[in-house]
């Protein structure tokens, strides 16, 4: 019997990752250059934030186009309720609509990553060699963020937020692994406070909607529901070495560059070894996704109530496996397709 091989952590040399600029400005690195995480690749002056003021305001002070106005200084008033500046920044009008943009600031690329520079499109963006792991997620909105990684233990929601209300000052553009499951509560007030992106085991559909209605980007690793995450994915979130990360919506994947040394050999040995034993095996009928069934194999289970669970091969049937999963003493069978190969 063959299943579908699952191929959920990849280590893969000699990637390309590209580093943009959200507007033209200018860059500041050569093809052929060494980076690191911190090496600023370019600079840009950028605004983050645009309002609308209200229709009703009427302004305290003469108007005159592009007026500047620091934070909490009074723009104007809606009946009695002051209208004051959330940031340093510019007064406009526009088709008969106060506007008030945020005062453009410096903003350095910083590569992300250790590598070498690959190619260079001046004052737009740069294009870095280096090495990655990447992390396949089972389910994830369609955009693509980067930025530092946080990471949750796995706790109960009421800890998961006291975490997030802890560390609220400082998660505006950062990406958030928040444990086995995210609550709607708990991604609602990431939006709140800014957070680009959040990684979880499972969600269900009401959360995905609302990442999708709020930009936020939002990555599942085991499936939808409550559902607990694999130990050895936990264990690659907690080890970043340094942690700068990219999530691809489209292709699904956390990409982790900035690889703890020894996580790396680690890997690589694996690798090698698989090679070793494909080349070994060549009358095995097996392609690169699927894979023969057989004892003692780990597993990844998709049908309900076991949906996310992971356990070991116990014995194999004609059309279905027993499986053993740890703290449970019962052995589970589990039929074709409902299970995948882990690799």
């Amino acid at each position: 019997m063959y299943a579908p091989i699952l191929k959920r952590i990849k280590y893969l040399d000699n990637v390309l990752v590209e580093r943009a600029l959200p507007v033209k400005g200018f860059t500041s690195v050569k093809e052929g250059d060494v980076v690191e995480p911190f090496t600023k690749l370019g600079m840009a002056k950028v605004s983050f934030s645009k309002i609308m003021l209200p229709d009703k305001m009427k302004m305290t002070r003469e108007f005159s186009n592009k007026m500047f106005l620091t934070t909490k200084k009074e723009i104007g008033r809606v009946g009695f309720k002051k209208v004051l500046a959330p940031f340093d920044g510019y007064l406009t009008k526009e088709s008969g609509v106060f506007i008030f943009q945020e005062e453009a600031r410096d903003y350095w690329l910083l590569s992300g990553v250790w590598g070498q520079v690959a190619s260079v499109v001046k004052d737009k963006s740069v294009l870095v060699k280096t090495q990655v792991i990447d992390v396949k997620m089972v389910a994830c909105t369609k955009h693509n963020v980067s930025g530092e990684l946080l990471v949750f233990p796995n706790p109960s929601d009421t800890l998961e937020m006291h975490y997030l209300e802890k560390f609220s000052k400082d998660v505006r553009g950062k990406i958030i692994y928040m444990g086995d499951f995210a609550t709607k509560r708990l991604v609602k007030r990431a939006v709140e406070l800014g957070v680009v992106g959040i990684l979880a085991g499972g969600a269900d559909k009401e959360t995905f909607d609302l990442a999708k209605q709020n930009s936020l980007f939002l990555g599942i690793f085991t499936g939808y529901g409550s559902v607990y995450i694999s130990g050895e994915i936990f264990d690659v979130l907690k080890g970043v070495f340094n942690r700068y990360v990219f999530l691809y919506g489209n292709e699904m994947i956390l990409r982790i560059p900035n690889v703890n040394p020894n996580m790396v050999s680690t890997i690589a040995t694996v690798e090698a070894d698989k090679k070793k034993m494909e080349k070994s095996n060549k009358n095995v009928k097996e392609t690169s996704n699927f894979g023969e069934v057989l004892k003692g194999q780990k597993v990844f289970i998709v049908q309900y109530p076991y949906l996310g669970w992971e356990g070991v091969i116990d014995s194999v049937n004609e059309r279905s496996i027993l499986v053993k999963f740890e703290n449970k003493n019962d052995l589970i069978e589990v039929y074709l397709p409902d299970f995948l190969l882990l690799e």
